[in-house]
């Protein structure tokens, strides 16, 4: 456990430390607004600036507000409770801090691996004994710093809903194996997060691909049908699923001729011919947003049919 300590007027000195060793938050709101609870321990000892012998009974603790920046950039911003401690005591206090998608846009932009806040703590204070007065408010300051692992600050993300609503939303229709494409995925966005291995990440997307080949083949002409469900269409036009096609074509040639994600397979591919191509955290994104946009899609719409199914 680190501790922080400040001299207080006339004869305290405050001690602040994390309320655990690793401190514990609890997430209040989640995103796009999200509110996390960060507790912290005030422990108030003799000692301190002296200068008067008349020791005074408490301490009215006026915390005014708290920071937690990265390389400056103000991530979350705090709003702490107000802490009254007699001498000698100790007390814990509840610092509420606020934040938004793109401020951890920020860390995510700048982070390689672990990661290290800096933490401030604005405060007041008011030396309550029979000689002080109300306005004998003095500030003080405190600054420490907060790491986390990669692995830590990827939980905090996703309890905040930052990685439910960065990553797209996916359909999970009942079908049996369909949770094998699934994890595949999940393995590729935890390789994703850390930074690691990019090529890790193309590789379960390749795996995931694989597996639901299985699906698309076996609903295509009912993909189509579905697509294309109340569109007239005009005539000597193309229909509203070859148009989808095109668009598939145009951005990755991802349907050719009943091969499926023609390009993109060519783009996953890479990740095995590792001494041929260099592949760099932009190429895996790059292949989990494409391979994923089109999973969603396709997945949202057997799962419509499934349910359909269900309904005859």
């Amino acid at each position: 456990m680190n501790l922080y300590s400040r001299s207080l007027k006339p004869s305290g000195q405050l001690i602040v430390s994390t309320a655990s060793s690793d401190m514990s938050y609890d997430v209040k709101e989640k995103l796009p607004n999200a509110m996390i609870e960060i507790k912290y321990m005030f422990s108030l000892i003799s000692g301190g600036m002296g200068g008067n012998n008349t020791s005074p009974m408490g301490y009215r603790i006026l915390p005014e507000y708290s920071l937690i920046k990265l390389r400056g950039q103000i991530i979350f911003w705090g709003i702490p409770e107000d802490l009254e401690l007699h001498l000698p005591s100790m007390g814990t206090t509840s610092i509420f801090y606020y934040t938004d998608r793109n401020h951890l846009n920020i860390v995510e932009a700048q982070r390689n691996d672990d990661i290290k806040f800096n933490v401030s703590i604005i405060a007041k204070y008011h030396p309550k004994n029979i000689s002080s007065r109300l306005d004998d408010l003095e500030r003080f300051k405190i600054d420490f710093t907060w790491k986390l692992s990669q692995k830590e600050w990827n939980t905090i993300l996703e309890n905040v809903g930052y990685s439910a609503k960065w990553l797209i939303e996916i359909d999970r229709p009942k079908l049996e194996g369909f949770d094998e494409i699934i994890e595949f995925i999940k393995k590729a966005e935890e390789s994703l997060y850390s930074k690691r291995d990019p090529e890790d990440v193309l590789s379960n997307l390749r795996k995931a691909k694989d597996a639901f080949q299985f699906y698309f083949d076996k609903h295509k002409k009912d993909i189509s049908e579905t697509i294309d469900k109340g569109s007239i269409g005009e005539d000597g036009h193309p229909k509203k699923s070859d148009r989808i096609n095109k668009i598939y074509n145009d951005l990755s040639d991802l349907l050719d001729n009943n091969i499926f994600y023609k390009d993109l397979s060519d783009l996953l591919n890479i990740g095995p011919h590792s001494d041929k191509y260099k592949v760099t955290y932009e190429d895996a994104l790059l292949g989990y947003r494409e391979f994923i946009s089109l999973f969603s899609y396709l997945s949202k719409i057997i799962s419509q049919m499934n349910n359909k199914d269900k309904d005859i």
